[in-house]
């Protein structure tokens, strides 16, 4: 296609009929080069990608199309729905475009409007600088012009300097639009015919709008920011009813304005068909400050009809088609020649196949690419294109294909093909352009990105640090440095380096805020990335913070109906769910699924994103059905949109196995977890992270099943590929070795088990904050194989520990500190202090009745505990008493033949027969049950990591504490036998205090809590008589001064049944 943009000539007559016989050969008319026009230049192999020149260049096109396309497809094939959709789209507007066409030869037959001059006077705004050779060794390699901008028609700030930000821009622009409708009114006076209906001046253009097309347009304008180049902030439209009155306004902006740029569109109209002046007038704002509006002329005929026929929403939508350095006419014309095969199929695919102009294939192979999402037909364009340039000196252009071709591999997740066609790009631009060019940079941010993709964040990090020193060499390319620092960023949270990872993004943010703005919505973006890392790190404070201020910027500065806005909800969601407060996080995951759906609609693929946290968060609260409702249209939104092999929706089939997995229902579990597992492995390879993280989930639940053969056999491997892959070192592999030692408890090996949950604690340690939750997991589970090994002394310690770093976490009223003390009650028990035991489950009894009230099958486990306790203690009265309320609860809740129902019951069977309990442990299987749900099997990559914008944080490995408030207490330290975790890294710079209350809790009130006594040695010990006594009276005094407000108690998640029934349809308090 040639590059005549701009030309007076006018576009050539489309031709819209619907025979295409004598159109076939079209595309291949407007063929240059030396090639004969068939297939077989060459032939390509998709293994691997490369291009071998071993076929005959004579034989019939057809039979060879039929060799590199397979078998012939029926037109009607296609099932891709956005294939049918574009169709129907193009179909419309080249209707639209007809009709626009046909009225304006009615208005205006003799061609008067295209002969209107519009007359600039500044000269252009663009300057072309011809590139210097510096030595004899750079007259091989391609001088480049290079295009800039002059400076003084950027945009300026109320200081009269360049513009920042959106919000300095906006500034003077709401000043300007005050003085361009003076200017109009001047206009109004001295025009003939014109009147107040004649002109429109809008509201100024929404700021989402004007951020994505700064984002879109302008990023790579030098000089920037690209905020300074928006003309469009400030507009005005003029309707004309005639040809006289549009000329007279055009002579009379000649006259009395400064105009910075314009086009009679009359002449060159858009590839729409719309037709009007379009000029970019300096308007004078206050002493020397001035701001660039933008004023279009329009004709009233063709305004009305466009607007009808609804032209804008298909320029909008088209406009990346016309996009650079290409003739409009031309891409009219292989549009209307593509819209007759009303599909993509293989006889489309024939006649472009057959064409010669690498350029139209480009734009044909784009298009399929970017609209449609026909990666194999945008594969076999590309490669056509590499064939045709084998023979042309053109470098530049042939490594552009291979960069084509590694986006499309890319996408079809082949990344070892993307990886070596990226790798071919970048030694062609090294060889051509220099190793230091910004083009290489891009190259090596690109192969990064494959890199994450294989999992192999090592590598992935190197090549982004390159990308780093190139682009910070360029003095015109701090845009781009930030996106590499938030690449780099990302690699460093991958690996589980979370306070590197702060450390890059806060590098970012400070550019951003210097250059930007600290309001703008590119620093919100990046506070999003840090909240996320602060969240994986435990530092739910410094998170909710940072997600705080972004959803506060994003509001203020795109709208509250927004995608980043629904973000950084869902943000706010994840780190209230790590906090346990349920029921803001709910109300803030479903506003942000309600934005979702009303932007893009229910079935697209980022309210998947809601309805994963969603179903997270029911899991947590115990709501089995809804979590698997939420998580099973999750997994169709997915499979819809990506197709069931995709990684995102094979994680979709482990985040809806967890939740049949935690439900009970094993059996489903396993089914979801072997789709996973075996699609997995033939769409990443059987040592792909990913893969492992379905045989992570299949080995949980075998070691349910008691299958703990098959269940390590599976971890085992999975721990291998983490540890080769992610390091010793990262929460992964720690929840991995937390896994294997469930599996051994179940298989007998108490040892070895004990070995592998000191090693995830150890990780777990090293690598997270002191306080945070999966610390809080491995050392309650290091205190359970103390116990069960005989050392009391050790397990209390550690249990004792988790309980403090529950009680820090989520506050001393929270169910999980409840858990906690259930736990250690067990140990003391097995130690024999049954008076401190007792204490410790009166306590849990309390906050859980509170929390969860009478009914709950949490409660009614806790009063068989306690029961159990007293028929140590020979109290069988007492031991019946608590084991009658246990069946009857259990058995009301969750069945007669669950296994929490049939323990109650046979205990209640010993307390009546006077039989003493010896064994106080909970059972293996069940103990493992217990334990909170993991979403650890989720993707490596954000819900959403095919499209590059997204990143939400994933759910840690194991989140068994979900943390709300900080209470008062001091930690205490970890028992020396094996307990005591490595010195931390020095890279860990930020760290949590251990002791503190949470000044940002979100859904209730601060309220003055009492201190009290929890047993972790702050008083010595008292002799079995002297608590005999206290116990029962201390035990009724704290009934007594209960009161019943547990709906509003700081440490209720889920509510009484009470505040259940006052729920009212509206956002919780914060």
């Amino acid at each position: 296609m040639s590059s005549s943009e701009g030309e007076d000539e006018p576009l050539p007559d489309i031709d819209f009929s619907d025979d295409i016989g004598d159109d076939i050969s079209s595309v291949a008319s407007r063929s240059e080069g030396d090639s004969d026009g068939s297939w077989s230049e060459g032939e390509w192999s998709d293994e691997d990608g490369d291009y071998s020149d071993d076929s005959s260049s004579d034989s019939d096109s057809s039979s060879e199309s039929e060799k590199q396309l397979g078998p012939v497809a029926p037109i009607d094939d296609n099932k891709n729905p956005k294939v049918k959709q574009f169709f129907e789209r193009m179909q419309h507007f080249f209707e639209m475009r007809r009709n626009v066409e046909d009225r304006a030869d009615l208005m205006d037959p003799s061609d008067k409007f295209r002969h209107l001059k519009v007359k600039v006077h500044s000269g252009g705004i663009e300057e072309e600088l011809e590139a210097e050779e510096e030595d004899e060794e750079k007259d091989e390699k391609e001088v480049e012009p290079e295009i800039r901008w002059k400076k003084e028609y950027q945009q300026k700030n109320m200081d009269n300097s360049t513009v920042k930000n959106l919000d300095e821009l906006y500034n003077v622009a709401e000043q300007a639009q005050k003085e361009l409708k003076r200017v109009l009114e001047l206009m109004l006076d001295e025009v003939n015919g014109l009147d107040d209906e004649s002109i429109e001046v809008p509201d100024l253009k929404p700021r989402d709008r004007a951020y994505a097309k700064a984002k879109e347009e302008y990023r790579h304008r030098i000089p920037g920011p690209p905020e300074s180049w928006l003309y469009d902030i400030v507009r005005a439209s003029v309707v004309c009813k005639s040809f006289k009155q549009v000329s007279d306004v055009n002579k009379w902006l000649s006259k009395h304005a400064h105009i910075v740029s314009g086009k009679n569109r009359f002449a060159e109209p858009s590839f729409t068909g719309y037709r009007d002046m379009l000029y970019h007038v300096l308007i004078p704002v206050e002493g020397e400050l001035a701001h660039i509006c933008e004023l279009q002329i329009h004709h009233k005929d063709i305004k009305v009809l466009a607007e009808q026929s609804g032209l804008p929403h298909h320029y909008e939508f088209f406009r990346s088609c016309f996009a650079g350095d290409v003739y409009q006419g031309d891409v009219l014309q292989d549009l209307a020649m593509m819209n007759k095969y009303g599909t993509v199929d293989r006889k489309l695919m024939d006649v472009l196949m057959d064409s010669q102009d690498a350029a139209q294939l480009k734009m044909f192979a784009e298009l399929f690419r970017e609209k449609l999402e026909e990666f194999d037909s945008a594969l076999h364009l590309f490669k056509r294109i590499s064939g045709i340039q084998q023979g042309m000196k053109d470098d530049r252009s042939i490594a552009e294909t291979y960069y084509s071709i590694a986006l499309v591999m890319g996408a079809k997740q082949d990344v070892d093909g993307s990886i070596k066609n990226f790798n071919k790009a970048l030694s062609i631009q090294e060889n051509v352009l220099g190793s230091e060019h910004i083009a290489v940079a891009e190259t090596n941010s690109q192969i990064g990105h494959m890199m994450c993709k294989k999992c192999n964040f090592s590598k992935a990090l190197k090549k982004y640090q390159k990308a780093l020193r190139i682009r910070e060499a360029n003095s015109n390319g701090l845009l781009v440095v930030i996106e590499s620092l938030k690449d780099i960023g990302l690699a460093q949270e991958k690996m589980g380096d979370y306070p590197a990872a702060e450390e890059s993004y806060r590098k970012a943010l400070e550019i951003q805020e210097s250059f930007l703005s600290d309001v703008h919505p590119d620093a919100a973006a990046t506070r999003h990335l840090i909240g996320n890392a602060l969240c994986q790190y435990g530092d739910y404070t410094k998170a909710m913070d940072e997600h705080r201020l972004a959803l506060s910027i994003r509001e203020t500065e795109v709208g509250k109906n927004n995608l980043m806005t629904a973000e950084s909800h869902t943000d706010i969601g994840i780190v209230l769910t790590e906090r346990g407060d349920y029921e803001v996080a709910e109300w803030r995951h479903r506003k942000a699924l309600k934005i979702r759906e009303t932007l893009r609609g229910k079935e697209h693929e980022e309210c998947a994103i809601s309805l994963k946290y969603l179903g997270d968060l029911l899991c947590r609260k115990k709501d089995w059905e809804g979590a698997i409702n939420e998580l099973t249209r999750a997994k169709e939104i997915l499979n819809k949109v990506y197709g069931m092999d995709h990684p995102l929706a094979c994680a979709s089939y482990i985040d809806l196995g967890n939740a049949y997995l935690y439900k009970g229902d094993v059996d489903h579990a396993l089914q979801e977890f072997r789709r996973a597992k075996g699609l997995l492995e033939t769409t990443l390879g059987e040592d792909h992270p990913e893969t492992m993280a379905a045989y992570n989930a299949l080995g949980r639940a075998y070691t349910l099943q008691g299958d703990s053969a098959e269940a390590l056999h599976l971890l085992q491997r999975a721990f291998e590929v983490f540890e080769e892959n992610l390091g010793k070192d990262h929460p992964t592999t720690a929840a991995t070795c937390q896994y294997i030692a469930d599996a051994l408890l179940v298989n007998g090996n108490l040892d070895e088990s004990l070995v592998q949950h000191r090693t995830a604690l150890s990780i777990r340690a090293n690598i997270l904050s002191k306080d945070h939750p999966d610390t809080a997991v491995s050392c309650a589970r290091v205190g359970d194989m103390l116990g069960r090994k005989g050392d009391f002394v050790g397990a209390a310690v550690a249990h004792r520990q988790s309980l403090s770093i529950t009680a820090i976490l989520c506050g001393d009223r929270h169910q999980e500190c409840a858990i906690a003390r259930v736990r250690l009650a067990r140990i003391l028990a097995a130690q024999g202090d049954f008076d401190a035991a007792i204490e410790e489950m009166q306590q849990a009894i309390e906050i859980q009745t509170a929390v969860l009230g009478n009914e709950h099958e949490d409660t009614g486990r806790s009063l068989s505990v306690i029961g159990s306790i007293h028929s140590m203690m020979d109290d069988f009265d007492a031991a019946q008493k608590d084991q009658n309320s246990a069946v009857d609860i259990l058995q009301a809740k969750l069945g007669k033949k669950h296994p929490w129902t049939v323990e109650a019951k046979e205990k209640l069977e010993l307390a009546e027969t006077g039989t003493k309990e010896t064994d106080i442990f909970e059972p293996v299987i069940q103990k493992i049950t217990g334990s909170r749900p993991s979403f650890e099997g989720g993707s490596f990559m954000s819900p959403m990591s095919t499209k590059k914008k997204k990143s939400v944080a994933p759910i840690p490995p194991e989140a068994p504490i979900t943390p709300r408030k900080a209470a008062e207490g001091k930690n205490v330290p970890l028992p020396d036998a094996g307990l005591t975790p490595p010195p931390k890294r020095k890279s860990k710079k930020t760290k949590k205090a251990a002791v503190g209350e949470d000044e940002n809790d979100e859904g209730t009130k601060s309220k003055k809590k009492k201190k009290k006594k929890n047993g972790e040695g702050k008083k010595k010990k008292k002799s079995k008589k002297a608590k005999d006594g206290a116990d029962d009276g201390e035990g009724k005094k704290k009934k007594k001064k209960k009161t019943k407000k547990a709906g509003g108690e700081e440490g209720n998640d889920e509510g009484t049944k009470k505040s259940k029934k006052k729920k009212k349809k509206k956002k919780p308090a914060e």
